[in-house]
């Protein structure tokens, strides 16, 4: 049996084994919630009990083919960030038991989709450009199919409601970001700028009069590889240093009161967006604005 503590008890461990799938998806479940809070402490435990139980899983083939075994291993992996295996389990339970697959499933899904095209593109794995197009578009069906089920007018008019709908607009934001990112093909990665964009304006309006710090760095970048590479893009540095002056206040704000790792990485990007608008380029090539943007 796991440790709630997560520690290895003394001696040597007995090995993994379940009377059935409801009590696999409890040692998932416990492993998840432990790497859940697990903060600056080593994962490696729980990850290693999470591969004992993948390596069990091997003899019941059945038992792996369970949509909720598959989701509870993935969900796990998801909270130690290992977002390889996340996505190997989410797409396991697609394809075997759909039915046990929440919308928030399929977001992570998503997100897991688009992430690991880049990763695969940075590896020089992913195959040709077509295959990480087809990945990138595939999560973007996924966002979209979730719209459809659920569109944002369901989610209320709370203030963890219009924070939700500005997630939603920001995961798409992300994948279009993600498809600019790794995209070869100028027209391909301008029309991606444009959505990305678009969908991250979304986010901040969605967010009303509520700091909307990550909607509008994320809009500032598209504006920047838009002058860089677009004909007609106009946005003066004054504009980029209206919003940043924004982001700043709410960062400053922020960091006084609840100190944490976005709130650092968002004060590092406002460094780099100032440093990028204080620089006057020639008009660079298409392949030198992405390199920018990395």
């Amino acid at each position: 049996c796991i440790r709630r503590d997560g520690q290895k008890s003394p001696g040597d461990e007995k090995p993994l084994t379940f009377a059935s799938p409801a009590a696999v998806v409890t040692e998932a479940e416990n492993l998840g919630a432990q790497l859940q809070t697990i903060g600056s402490r080593d994962p490696a435990w729980q990850l290693e009990q999470l591969q004992k139980i993948e390596t069990w899983l091997h003899q019941k083939t059945k038992w792996a083919n369970d949509g909720s075994i598959s989701l509870a291993l993935a969900r796990a992996y998801w909270e130690a960030l290992n977002y390889t295996d996340a996505l190997r389990w989410y797409e396991h339970a697609l394809a075997e038991d759909p039915a046990s697959v929440t919308l928030n499933d399929i977001e992570k899904l998503a997100n897991l989709t688009s992430r690991a095209c880049v990763d695969l593109w940075k590896k020089k794995e992913g195959g040709s450009d077509a295959e990480l197009s087809r990945r990138l578009n595939k999560a973007l069906k996924y966002l979209a199919w979730i719209n459809k089920k659920m569109p944002f007018t369901a989610e209320g008019n709370s203030a963890r409601a219009k924070s939700r709908i500005s997630e939603r607009w920001s995961l798409v934001g992300s994948t279009y970001k993600r498809k600019a990112w790794i995209s070869s093909d100028e027209k391909t990665m301008c029309q991606a700028v444009k959505e990305m964009k678009a969908n991250y304006e979304e986010a901040r309006k969605a967010l009303k009069d509520d700091p909307a710090a990550y909607p509008i760095l994320n809009i500032l970048m598209a504006s920047l590889v838009e002058n860089w590479v677009i004909k007609g893009a106009s946005r003066t540095s004054q504009d980029f240093n209206k919003d940043l002056a924004a982001v700043k206040a709410f960062l400053a704000g922020a960091s006084k009161t609840d100190l944490d790792f976005w709130t650092e990485i968002m004060s590092v990007d406002c460094q780099l967006f100032e440093y990028l608008v204080e620089k006057t380029w020639p008009t660079p090539s298409a392949e030198t604005s992405r390199n920018k943007t990395r």
